[in-house]
């Protein structure tokens, strides 16, 4: 079996989300200053490079990221390959195939900018029609490759839709090496 990592190395290289802390990473102790061992400490935002949007993200008494079932971040996945040029509408979903589908991941034009060291504000994400649509269809896993889901613009809309109903969010995911088609998503 031939395996995937989706997901980007943590380093400075990676921009924040806007407003956001950047990462840094500091030594504590260092081998080659006399300490026994090397050990580090660093700082990012929870919203840093690849991530879990749990639902108590934007849900004040949902879910918190520990008590997501595995079982939910381990099975079939479908990636549809989007052509959508400012963000992904009901219109560009409508006629895909989600029967018996329940983890969802669409790579767009975002997975050709997805490793540049600046954000870019103007990247292709979900709007309302489409987290309705989606929730409509049972998607309990969602995913994309910027670093939201949702349309810069309805961000927090879209995110307590889609939260709301306990559906739970891949952000920042690297699809540049993936074709449209099904996996097994293994998302811890």
């Amino acid at each position: 079996m031939e395996w995937i990592d989706v997901s980007l190395p943590v380093n400075k290289r990676y921009p924040p989300w806007p407003g956001h802390i950047p990462f840094a990473l500091s030594y504590h102790t260092k081998i080659e200053d006399g300490a026994e061992a090397n050990n580090t400490y660093f700082q990012m935002s929870s919203h840093f490079c690849t991530h879990i949007d749990a639902p108590k993200h934007i849900i004040p008494d949902g879910e918190t990221i520990e008590t997501i079932p595995l079982s939910l971040l381990i099975g079939p996945c479908r990636v549809y390959e989007l052509n959508c040029k400012k963000a992904i509408g009901i219109s560009d979903i409508i006629n895909l195939d989600f029967h018996q589908v329940k983890r969802v991941i669409f790579k767009t034009s975002n997975s050709q900018r997805i490793h540049d060291t600046e954000f870019h504000k103007d990247y292709i994400g979900i709007d309302t029609s489409a987290a309705h649509f989606l929730v409509k269809k049972g998607i309990k896993v969602l995913g994309t490759d910027y670093y939201s889901v949702a349309l810069l613009s309805e961000a927090a809309e879209v995110h307590r839709i889609l939260l709301g109903a306990k559906c739970i969010l891949l952000e920042g995911l690297d699809l540049s090496k993936v074709k449209e088609g099904d996996y097994l998503l293994v998302a811890l």
